[in-house]
């Protein structure tokens, strides 16, 4: 007869003999000894447990039951006289409070930045004019009292010589567009359609960003294949073929911000303001392609820095929009003024709305602090203070060219082009008012100097955030912490004393405010 089965075996670390025994004389179960247990017991436990846990935690988030049998007078009772609890979401809902207070503060400090900013930009644009004529006049009078003494001395030094090869662009490039008849290009531009006219506005506006970033590296590379130390091993093409190129980039940067500026004459004096319209409109697509992107601190001080660079940009082709109407009106302000300023200010007032509307969603879905762009403002501020070191060898606006990505020498040559065409400057009366406006141009731009300087060292003393240290901030990452929570950043508030640093340029990859 065959042997039953077992059914069940106890583990061999599971003593029977008579020692084992329980008082009563019976064997012990081997589910009293939970070191004993069998492994499927276990698992058995651990998942009622887990089970039981998580029936108890759908318990706890079913909504309560609804009454039956309940009136239709007694639901519309309940609903009208139904009370909240919003105690219970106290801290969310203080938070939301708070981004909202922050989303209508960002436009306040960003405006803080792009004044700034945008007097930074006008000090280089003005320098053009203003202080850059004398220190060529200096630079080559100096290198002709070195070349009489025969003292060893070189005849320029770098810095003159750089100031000589701005000159040297600057009225080559002048009379090169003397020659440019800007009629004809109005009338072209005039006789085309208003959908093709928005096309080829669009297409200027993106060529000109990529010509900006692209110019400066131009002009880097001149300024610095001029002033190389003659003892190094020779790695470049030449100064004349550097120097044909920044011919060829400036010119044709010239050309495209003389055609920016027709366009804008024929939307502005069209009978039909559709172009005007769609020109204003087609800022506030620039929002859409730029609100709903993963923004760093770094990517919002570039962008921050060229919002303050388009300003000023925009600021001078509307000048010379301005110079033109006034040159064909015959001067006569009062009809100019009516015909003008109104879409003017369209242009400008939707410049603003945008930047506001732009910045402000970008510091929302970023969970940016709108302190931030004090942050930036302070970081130009050590910027240009640094630049009157005796160390450094670079002057404030050759910094400020390379960190708020601004050329003025094609802005420059465009208005000297069109005030040579609408102002006629003959005879000895002519030479005076130039002479007064020349004037009038150096008084302007000590006043900007001063007031830009004397704001940046008031920046530095009088911070506004709250640190422990010059290299500490508040954390704008995470807006439910504390105001009082800091981190480090690091900081590139050093001179620009070596010459990586000096021809290196800003771009996206260089860390400036890196949290840690």
């Amino acid at each position: 007869m065959e042997k039953p089965k077992e059914m069940f075996r106890f583990p061999e670390s599971f003593d029977v003999s008579d020692d084992n025994l329980d008082k009563d004389g019976t064997t012990p179960s081997p589910l009293d000894n939970p070191s004993t247990t069998p492994s499927f017991f276990v698992r058995n436990d651990e998942e009622k447990e887990k089970t039981e846990s998580a029936n108890e935690k759908d318990r706890k988030t079913e909504p309560p039951p609804v009454k039956r049998g309940r009136s239709l007078l007694s639901f519309i009772s309940d609903e009208l006289e139904r009370d909240y609890l919003l105690e219970q979401n106290e801290k969310k809902l203080k938070e939301r409070r708070k981004r909202v207070y922050t989303f209508f503060k960002t436009p306040q400090h960003l405006e803080k930045f792009l004044f700034f900013g945008f007097l930074l930009c006008f000090d280089v644009f003005l320098f053009i004019f203003t202080f850059l004529p004398i220190r060529i006049i200096i630079g080559l009078l100096r290198g002709l009292r070195n070349i009489f003494k025969r003292n060893g001395r070189k005849i320029l030094n770098p810095v003159q010589k750089v100031d000589l090869l701005k000159g040297i662009i600057l009225v080559v490039v002048s009379l090169f567009m003397q020659s440019i008849d800007t009629s004809v290009i109005y009338h072209v531009v005039r006789v085309q359609s208003v959908i093709k006219l928005y096309v080829v506005y669009n297409m200027l506006d993106m060529a000109d960003k990529l010509l900006a970033s692209f110019g400066q590296d131009v002009l880097d590379a001149l300024f610095w294949t001029a002033t190389e130390p003659r003892d190094r091993r020779r790695e470049h093409i030449g100064i004349i073929p550097h120097l044909l190129l920044s011919f060829a980039y400036v010119s044709a940067h010239v050309l495209l911000n003389l055609s920016q500026a027709i366009v804008l004459n024929v939307a502005i004096n069209s009978f039909s303001k559709a172009l005007l319209t769609i020109m204003i409109s087609n800022q506030f697509i620039e929002i859409k392609s730029s609100v709903f992107k993963r923004f760093e601190k770094n990517n919002l001080f570039q962008m921050s820095c060229s919002d303050a660079r388009e300003r000023l940009h925009y600021s001078i082709i509307l000048l010379v929009v301005a110079l033109r109407n006034f040159a064909e009106y015959e001067w006569n302000i009062e009809y100019a003024y009516s015909s003008f300023f109104p879409f003017a200010a369209l242009v400008i007032g939707s410049e603003f709305l945008v930047d506001w509307f732009k910045h402000a969603f970008i510091t929302k879905f970023n969970n940016i602090q709108p302190d931030i762009y004090l942050t930036y403002r302070k970081f130009l501020a050590k910027n240009i203070l640094s630049s009157r070191d005796d160390l450094v060898f670079t002057g404030h606006t050759d910094q400020v060219s390379r960190r708020m990505g601004f050329t003025a020498l094609p802005l420059a040559i465009l208005l000297i082009k069109v005030v040579g065409q609408c102002v006629s400057l003959n005879g000895i009366n002519g030479l005076c008012f130039a002479f007064s406006g020349y004037l009038c141009l150096c008084a302007l731009k000590l006043l900007v100097s001063i007031t830009v300087f004397g704001k940046a060292s008031e920046y530095i003393k009088d911070d506004v955030t709250p640190v422990l240290d010059a290299n500490t901030v508040r954390s704008p990452n995470d807006p439910t912490e504390s105001n009082d929570k800091i981190f480090k950043q690091s900081w590139s508030f050093e001179p620009l004393n070596s010459v990586q640093d000096i021809y290196g340029g800003f771009n996206s990859n260089t860390k400036i405010f890196t949290g840690r």
